[in-house]
């Protein structure tokens, strides 16, 4: 499996394309990328950097651009192109179909959820989408919403439930537990930037570090979380249990 983040050198053969912002890759997420993973020939994803998508606002981030591209070829994806919101966000919707999944990546079959908006100012929805490729005669598939009895499930909703300290419910809506890496400091655990943690608290987590895995209670404070001084300093996980 190949990562990218240009879309330069995509193999002409007839692609299935995924189109999706993925900022959480929560089940809902999932089933996207299921229903992908149901078309033949090439699989490809195409996303966007989180640091260029501005128009979500400000917010802290439920997985970062590396682990969101591993996670996506880990699932079933061949290709995983990741390109600047900024390069595509002033693109009508008829150009972006006609000259980016058409002519650049030549899509055969692209899928969507069926919230998904693109084109300039976010104007064309999927069902815009549906129309536009029925007219260049690629196959388009909107895949529906994945709600729960508490409404639909969105990495907004998920990131209020982290915040929170509910980790239990974000890892059921995530479809896996959560997990945040960065780096171990004189006993100080300092997550990544810019990727949400809990609120102030004592959780239950297993801690990858130093080639190990442990059970263990850490405290995360404003700053991180505190973990054992003993612990050799650099790169480490956290996972929520």
């Amino acid at each position: 499996m190949i990562i990218i983040n240009e879309n330069k050198n995509i193999n002409k053969n007839s692609t299935s394309v995924l189109l999706g912002i993925f900022d959480g890759l929560h089940i809902g997420h999932l089933s996207a990328v299921g229903k992908l993973n149901e078309q033949h020939g090439e699989k490809l994803v195409y996303t966007f950097d989180s640091a260029s998508v501005t128009v979500k606002g400000e917010r802290q981030l439920l997985i970062s651009d590396e682990k969101k591209k591993k996670f996506l070829t880990d699932l079933g994806a061949d290709r995983v192109i990741s390109v600047s919101f900024e390069s595509v966000k002033d693109i009508s919707a008829e150009d972006f179909v006609k000259n980016i999944l058409l002519k650049e990546l030549n899509a055969g079959t692209v899928i969507c959820g069926e919230n998904f908006h693109f084109g300039r100012g976010g104007k064309a929805d999927s069902d815009d989408l549906k129309r536009i490729c029925r007219e260049l005669g690629i196959n388009a598939i909107a895949v529906p919403t994945v709600c729960d009895g508490l409404g639909a499930v969105s990495t907004t909703r998920i990131r209020l439930l982290i915040e929170k300290g509910d980790m239990s419910e974000a890892s059921r809506l995530l479809g896996r537990k959560y997990s945040v890496c960065g780096d171990l400091k004189n006993g100080e655990f300092i997550p990544e930037p810019d990727i949400a943690v809990p609120l102030s608290g004592k959780y239950r987590v297993t801690l990858n570090a130093d080639g190990q895995a442990f059970k263990t209670a850490i405290e995360f404070k404003d700053f991180g979380a505190i973990t054992d001084d003993n612990l050799k300093d650099g790169p480490a996980e956290i996972v929520f249990e």
